[in-house]
Parts: structure tokens; C-alpha cells; sequence
């Protein structure tokens, strides 16, 4: 049906991160004189509906001639609108869409009694904030705004109808152009120029820049114009709904205040550091939990290295120093992750044996039950 849908569908599909910016600009088009202010555009008279006028033609003279036989004028060419693509259907088409793979949803409404407006989402992945914490969710996010068809006579003096810029009342800053290489002969490309949240060397920033809105086309022999809402598709299977929010790590080796090591970032493992004396529970790469922890003295050091739960002992008893080792999870022959009556009473004012203890018995014994033979043990300065 036109190329520049076309256009704006091969734009649209290469998005692959999309943030909701702001409303979609919506002038209206003119059905009358327009009365023009530095903020809006706005019919000053809508009692004539020009989608509804008839012209009346003025009167015709008919010649005789005698000394020739009349003709008859050949029939004016016909242009038959171009199917549309799947790409290009889905813009102004209500209803779910599924296109090379991503989702899509419009829905149509009457702007005035004779243009048409069309609003599409996708499915994407977006970074929103919530109370002050970034998130990344899969969810529909607006991605255009495309007005069907229309008289180009019907948009005089509005300014999405023309190449132009100007701010909004609402300070929003905006930049229109018209028959470009962008947008095709015969429409128009709106942009406003907004922030878009953008993950940067692993930190959350707000990325400014114009970002596209929507399309305004004219019609044409070739473009006839759409004068009333088009129907709906079936809605097909597997329509995906919104995700629950998940929380962006920043800087995935600082986490709850706690250094990591980057071989506790896969899997399931116990992240033990001795200089912070702190050791955190992470699963796929993150902190369930922290806790204090002590060591062996220098004369019966804890080993540093990678290692692994071997076994597990819930009351187990020591049988070379016969004190009892609460939650024990043995990493490295005798040494083990276990609860110390000793560190809850005296802190760091003693050590191990060289194995680590934690003293607070609620939390270990929590992981005692979450924790797997095979589970990661890294035990680090």
C-alpha cells in the first residue's frame, strides 16, 4: 500500500531496547482555518467536515461539430494500492501481531470523523525505576503512532504536517520532517528528544537523544485514503504478558556491600573472604545473604582456594577436638562451614581450627538446609 509504512517498520524491527518516553504528539488536523500559537495548533472552525463535502462541478458546455466526428477522451490511468507486508500490516492493522519473531499489538481509533490514527506497541525489554532502584522487565512498551491516509489538504498548518520544530507546553522538545529519504514522498516523521535509560559500562544512564514517534501519511491514486477504523485480527496463540521486574545489578562483583570474587558468579556457591571476614550465599551470580565469619590462626590457617560442599553434617561433633561444629558443610578435608557458639560469645577475640565459622546460628542454619552437595566453597583474601 506505500513504501514509508514500509520504512517505518523496518525502523521499528531493529529496535531491540525500547523505553516509553513520553504520550505521542497528537495535533489535530485541520478541518477549517487554523488559528496557530506558539504551543498548539488548533481548528478554529470544525462546523465544515471536508470528509464529508461533495464538490459540485461547475457547468458544462457541450460542442457539435459537423465537420468531424466527435471523440471520447481516454480513460485516465488507475493505480491499484500494493498489497501490504506483515511488517507493514502491523502498524495499521488492530490487534496482537507476531513478526520475525517479535510481538506486536495496535489498536485504532477515529481521530476526526475522517482520519484514523493508529497506536502500536512491542514487546521489549525495558529499564524502568521503581522507588528509586533500576529494573529490567519484558513488557508492551509504546513504540509509534501512525495516522492513516489522509488528504494532505486536511493537515494545512498543523505542525506534524510539516518539516518544523517547537516545544510542547509541557517543555517537551519536538522536530517534524516531511518528504525526506526518512520518511517517503507523501508523509511525515515526528521525533521527540528524550532520555532513554541505557545500561553504560554496567551502570544505569540516561542516554539523550530524538527519538522517532510517529508518521502522519498523505493520500494518493496510489495511497487511497483511510476513512474508517480497519478490522481486527484473529488474536493468535502464545500472546506473552508482562514479566515481573528483576532487579539490575550495577556492578555485579559489589553487592550488598560485600566484595566478590568473579568464580562465585556462576552457580550455586559460598563466596568466603577473609579480609572482609564476611561470607555471602550467591546463586547465579546473586547475593542471597552475608554473613560474619572468623578463621583459623596462623598456626592452623583456613586454605584458600576453589572448593566444593563435600558432605554435610547437622550435629556434627569434632573428633580430633570434641566441640560441637552445629551446621557442619565440609569443603577441604576437616576444615567446614559451621556454626561457633565461641565466635557468637567472644567475636573476633579467638579463632578456628582452621575451619570457618559464622555465629549467627538462625542464618547458617538456613543455609545448611539451602545448601547441596557440590555446591562452589571459594575461599579468598
Amino acid at each position: 500500500m506505500r513504501t514509508v509504512l514500509m520504512r517505518a517498520a523496518v525502523a521499528a524491527l531493529g529496535l531491540m531496547m525500547i523505553a516509553p518516553l513520553a504520550q505521542a504528539e497528537t495535533l489535530a488536523p485541520t478541518e477549517g482555518p487554523v488559528v496557530q500559537t506558539t504551543a498548539t495548533a488548533t481548528a478554529a472552525d470544525e462546523s465544515t467536515d471536508p470528509g464529508t463535502q461533495t464538490a459540485t462541478p461547475d457547468p458544462v458546455t457541450t460542442v457539435t461539430t459537423t465537420s468531424a466526428p466527435a471523440t471520447s477522451a481516454a480513460p485516465a490511468p488507475t493505480t491499484t494500492p500494493a498489497a501490504l507486508t506483515p511488517a507493514q500490516a502491523l502498524y495499521v492493522t488492530p490487534g496482537y501481531h507476531n513478526v520475525n519473531g517479535r510481538w506486536w499489538k495496535t489498536r485504532c481509533e477515529m481521530y476526526s470523523s475522517t482520519i484514523v490514527r493508529c497506536f502500536t506497541d512491542i514487546y521489549a525489554t525495558v529499564i524502568v525505576r521503581i522507588n528509586n532502584k533500576w529494573y529490567k522487565q519484558n513488557t508492551w512498551t509504546f513504540n509509534n503512532l501512525t495516522y492513516l491516509p489522509s488528504p494532505e489538504s486536511m493537515w494545512a498548518g498543523n505542525r506534524l504536517a510539516s518539516t518544523n520544530s517547537w516545544y510542547a507546553e509541557d517543555g517537551r522538545r519536538w522536530k517534524n520532517e516531511c518528504n525526506t529519504a526518512a520518511t517517503g514522498t507523501g508523509a511525515c516523521r515526528s521525533y521527540i528528544w528524550g532520555a532513554l535509560p541505557t545500561l553504560v559500562g554496567g551502570q544505569v544512564q540516561q542516554v539523550y537523544d530524538w527519538r522517532f514517534n510517529g508518521f502522519v501519511n498523505f493520500s494518493s491514486d496510489a495511497r487511497p485514503a483511510v476513512t474508517t477504523i480497519p478490522a481486527a485480527v484473529p488474536t493468535p496463540s502464545g500472546v506473552p504478558s508482562p514479566s515481573t521486574p528483576q532487579p539490575i545489578v550495577t556492578n555485579a562483583l559489589t553487592q550488598k556491600g560485600f566484595r566478590l570474587d568473579s568464580r562465585c558468579m556462576t552457580g550455586r556457591a559460598f563466596c568466603v573472604s577473609k579480609n572482609q571476614r564476611k561470607m555471602a550465599w550467591v546463586v547465579n551470580g546473586q547475593v542471597d545473604v552475608v554473613v560474619d565469619v572468623r578463621f583459623g590462626s596462623e598456626l592452623t590457617p583456613t586454605r584458600d582456594g576453589a572448593f566444593q560442599v563435600n558432605w554435610k553434617s547437622r550435629d556434627h561433633v569434632s573428633s580430633l577436638y570434641h566441640t560441637p561444629m552445629p551446621y557442619a558443610m565440609f569443603f577441604s578435608g576437616g576444615q567446614a562451614i559451621h556454626y561457633s557458639a565461641d565466635f557468637a560469645r567472644n567475636g573476633y577475640n579467638g579463632a578456628s581450627h582452621g575451619c570457618v565459622n559464622v555465629r549467627d546460628r538462625a542464618a547458617i542454619a538456613r543455609l545448611f538446609d539451602l545448601a547441596r552437595v557440590g555446591d562452589k566453597v571459594i575461599v579468598y583474601n
